[in-house]
Order: structure tokens, then sequence, then C-alpha cells
């Protein structure tokens, strides 16, 4: 529920604005994930594209992009933080999401 939620809050769109609903990866081929995905958009994946080949196209291009560059750069779509066992949910949040790292 939250990273479709986030996605959608990031985009600026409410759910009844998507045109499409396309889902990458693996576990997107299980069918309690699609028909959860349908709950929250009201729409019927699209089950037009392969999801493993989608995500291994995706990082090809991404492959591409980079070795153009002297310096490749790595980005996270994800906040990276360091949790202890004692701290639970209080960690230490270290980069925010869309953070870039220059890999030399």
């Amino acid at each position: 529920t939250a990273p479709v939620e986030r996605a959608l809050y990031d985009a600026g769109i409410a759910a009844s604005e998507l045109g499409q609903v396309l889902l990458v990866g693996g576990s997107t081929r299980i069918p309690a994930v699609q028909e959860h995905v349908k709950r929250l958009t009201g729409k019927n994946p699209s089950l037009s594209i392969n999801p493993d080949e989608c995500v291994a196209q995706g990082a090809a291009i991404q492959a591409d992009t980079l070795s153009s560059t002297q310096n490749a750069l790595a980005v996270s779509g994800k906040s990276l933080g360091v949790y202890t066992a004692v701290g639970g949910k209080d960690g230490v949040k270290l980069a925010v999401k869309d953070f870039f790292l220059e890999c030399f």
C-alpha cells in the first residue's frame, strides 16, 4: 500500500488519473500482488509486458547511460539508514531518497 501511495504522491497525481498500470519485477506475477494493486488504483494491471525483461531492459539502458560518463553515478530510489537490533525503527537516516552517489 505505502509504495503505491508514495509513488502517486511523488508524481502529484491521483489513482483515478492513471492511464495504465504496469507492474515490473518478478514478484508482480503473484496474483495477490496484482489484485492488491487493482484495489489501490481501480485499474487492472497491464499484462502486456514481461516484468523480468522490463527490469533487465531498464538496467541495460541505465548501464549505457552511465558508461558514457567519466565517473559513474549511482542513484538510490530509497532512503538509506542504519538500524540497530535494539533501536528498532529509531534508525539514523544516512541519505534521502533519490540521492546521487559518485562512484570512482
